[in-house]
């Protein structure tokens, strides 16, 4: 009896101790979180050329949802995220033959406007697996992003100048790595990091790089 017992308790610990994984099948969720969008060097071209100069954005934030489709340790995913980013300063502002600007700020000349980036991308996940409910995982995917320019004006103390409102669609990719808690088999949550990047957006005389860091916290609802 004494032994009928122990192997019950036992076999009840194994199952309280064993890691809620998601079966497979279909899953959606929602993340959001911050985005950190890297200084961005500007080429003039056509008649801007001669002109350059370096972009210098705030801290963002990233939202989107996903939908996809997990099999074992591998998962692949459809997500629409959105990132914006507020401009802060001009600096290494160069115009061929006339000077550089070290800082529109520092100048006295005030910028405002943002840089958003509307996302639809293809992501593909491996997940390892473990005697726990934390999994560690890693990403990537490819896609296309809308990049735009939004509300760009310049101002000093006598005049404002309204400057560049545009946008271009690019090809756009991203790489990262995250780690999940499972509640149980149907929800968990993750955080994640991702680097998400653009080619050069092209705009009215100018070219643009895009890249940025981001970290995420996302919830998976398994169906």
């Amino acid at each position: 009896m004494k032994k009928t017992y122990l192997v019950m308790t036992g076999c009840l610990m194994l199952a309280a101790a064993s890691p809620a994984l998601a079966a497979d099948g279909l899953y959606m969720g929602f993340e959001g979180g911050a985005s950190f969008l890297n200084d961005a060097d500007f080429v003039g071209t056509g008649q801007s050329t001669g002109l350059s100069y370096t972009t210098e954005y705030d801290t963002g934030y990233v939202i989107g949802g996903f939908l996809g489709y997990q099999y074992q340790y591998m998962r692949i995913e459809a997500e629409l995220a959105y990132r914006q980013n507020d401009l802060d300063d001009l600096s290494n502002v160069t115009v061929a033959n006339v000077g550089t600007v070290p800082s529109f700020a520092a100048a006295g000349i005030g910028i405002s406007g943002e840089t958003n980036a509307f996302s639809a991308m293809v992501n593909g996940y491996l997940d390892i697996h473990n005697s726990s409910p934390f999994t560690p995982s890693i990403m990537a995917g490819i896609g296309f992003a809308n990049v735009e320019l939004n509300d760009v004006s310049f101002s000093s103390p006598s005049v404002t100048l309204s400057a560049v409102d545009e946008d271009d669609t690019v090809f756009a990719w991203q790489v990262g790595a995250g780690l999940s808690y499972a509640f149980n088999e149907m929800v968990s949550l993750s955080i994640d990091y991702r680097y998400f990047a653009t080619s050069d957006p092209q705009f009215a005389d100018v070219d643009l790089e895009y890249d940025s860091h981001n970290i995420m916290a996302r919830v998976l609802y398994h169906f």
